[in-house]
């Protein structure tokens, strides 16, 4: 399935797998590669970027969310090298998903990682392998499939999708319009901006002024 890629002398290939004995959380986490660039990322759509960047990459169409409680972005890799300076080559399954950061508290922002079993390889390896599949993705962040997809979360059912320019999330009871996003459910690809509704603070503007700002989910800033 899918086309492999080569990122430096790993060669990354899409894979039907279930890894043995994985871990409970991702070890290496995408919102850790993005240094410099991570103010070009909108807060709460780092899975929907990767779901709908991985087709134009490996040029294959991920599964949708099963029964709608699966996670968004749920894909096995297998990273090809010779990783322990032998000569040999090594086959290192792991699988790309999204999971919540553990002071995450409140499971309020997904974010996408990278899972590897408990057997191994190890950790030199398992960095050297995050570098070489985030480095794929992030080498045109702009070169994006359009999808749109339901997934259901605390109870509460979303449409997620990329509809070419805008990552909407969007409640299942909000009503839509043709040609029409309701900005405070979507988030653009581009540079951050002032946020109106709290005047940058990200904290909200109404007593007991302690909560996040709902618009800008307390970022202080938007990109729409």
């Amino acid at each position: 399935m899918g086309k492999p890629r080569v990122s430096g002398k790993t060669l990354i290939v899409p894979a039907l797998l279930e890894l043995e004995d994985p871990t409970d959380l991702p070890e290496h986490w995408l919102h850790d590669h993005l240094s410099q660039r991570e103010d070009q990322w909108p807060p709460g759509a780092l899975d929907a970027w990767v779901r709908a960047r991985i087709p134009r990459l490996f040029e294959f169409t991920p599964p949708r969310c099963v029964n709608n409680v699966s996670a968004l972005v749920n894909i096995a890799f297998v990273a090809v090298s010779s990783f322990e300076r032998c000569g040999q080559m090594d086959l290192c399954p792991f699988v790309c998903s999204v999971a919540f950061h553990p002071e995450d508290d409140l499971q309020e922002e997904p974010l996408v990682g990278l899972f590897f079993s408990r057997r191994g390889p190890s950790r030199r390896v398992k960095a050297r392998i995050a570098d070489r599949f985030w480095s794929l993705l992030l080498k045109e962040p702009y070169s994006l499939e359009p999808f749109l997809d339901t997934l259901f979360h605390d109870y509460d059912g979303y449409v997620v999708g990329f509809d070419g320019e805008t990552f909407i999330s969007e409640p299942l009871f909000h009503k839509w319009e043709d040609g029409h996003v309701e900005n405070h459910y979507a988030y653009l690809m581009g540079p951050l901006r002032w946020c109106e509704d709290c005047e940058g603070t990200g904290i909200e503007d109404t007593f007991p002024y302690l909560e996040d700002c709902a618009t800008c989910r307390g970022a202080g800033s938007v990109t729409w």
